[in-house]
């Protein structure tokens, strides 16, 4: 079963889900997979980084609803979350995921 199979297993009928796309500096490729909490208006972001063909967790977190389209880059130390082409929010590199 694919991972983004699983992701959807989890997801609250009704309310949104989607992933977003990225790259760090040195072109790997970085997807968030987002799941809005019910009555919350907020979503939790679980982030992807591909590394020689197989995908590591390198972020976990919940965060206030943001408008689509949203892209993520890696700039200054940072994962910077973009929506219509404006800064949304910014996380340090080094967080560690929630358990």
């Amino acid at each position: 079963m694919s991972m983004l199979c699983r992701f959807s297993i989890s997801i609250f009928p009704g309310y949104g889900s989607g992933s977003v796309p990225g790259t760090t500096a040195e072109g790997n490729k970085i997807f968030a997979v987002l799941t809005e909490i019910p009555r919350a208006q907020k979503e939790r972001y679980i982030v992807f980084e591909e590394r020689d063909g197989h995908y590591d967790l390198i972020d976990d977190f919940v965060h206030d609803e943001v408008r689509y389209p949203v892209r993520i880059t890696v700039e200054n130390g940072a994962y910077v979350y973009y929506s219509n082409e404006k800064e949304a929010f910014r996380r340090p590199v080094n967080n560690q995921p929630a358990h």
